[in-house]
């Protein structure tokens, strides 16, 4: 009979004790976002009551001679109801420092092709517009358009032809960046004309 009492299953307080564990463990299993949800759930629930008892108030108050219990006891339960609001409320605030901004998947690949439209959209802007010239101008850069230009009349310098001579010599002075490219490509040109005379 001693040993029959001091078994944990005949113990009533024993056997409450893997329940209690058990709600702890699954309490600890909720998110975040489903404490959130259910903690809405239950204030709207409470606010909807509160609603109604403070209706009742005010029907009951208007009365030639108001029911006094009933008015307390409507106002005590609100009470408790708007007590409960509050509580839910600070375990709602305490909730969402638990809960992270998620982007979907396919938002980083909407990114990466709106940037290259983007990009897309700049270059043919800037193609069509002719602003690729004025910028490759501004920034003195020199366009295989340019080099080859450059190299054809570099071909053309050595020439007898003083009319030709002048005129390089005055896109020299007109255009900077054909300048340039003249000063890059010259050497160029002449040793290919004297090759040919070889």
């Amino acid at each position: 009979m001693a040993c029959q009492s001091l078994t944990p299953c005949n113990n009533p307080s024993m056997r409450t004790v893997p329940f209690i564990l058990a709600l702890i463990m699954l309490g600890g299993c909720v998110s975040h976002s489903e404490r959130i949800a259910s903690s809405t759930n239950e204030i709207r629930q409470l606010a909807s009551s509160s609603h109604d008892r403070f209706a009742a108030i005010g029907n009951e108050s208007v009365k030639d001679s108001p029911d006094m219990p009933t008015i307390a006891n409507q106002s005590e339960q609100g009470m408790n109801e708007q007590k409960r609001i509050l509580t839910l409320t600070d375990r709602i605030y305490i909730s969402l420092t638990g809960v992270e901004d998620e982007t979907p998947a396919w938002f980083g690949v909407v990114v990466w092709i709106c940037v290259a439209l983007s990009v897309i959209g700049a270059a043919f802007l800037v193609w069509h517009l002719g602003l690729g010239r004025f910028i490759s101008r501004w920034l003195a850069l020199i366009t295989p358009a340019e080099r080859g230009k450059a190299q054809m009349a570099a071909c053309l310098l050595d020439s007898d032809d003083e009319r030709v001579k002048s005129r390089v010599m005055q896109m020299r002075r007109d255009d900077p960046v054909f300048d340039r490219a003249f000063r890059q490509v010259a050497p160029l040109g002449r040793r290919g004309k004297k090759e040919k005379k070889k």
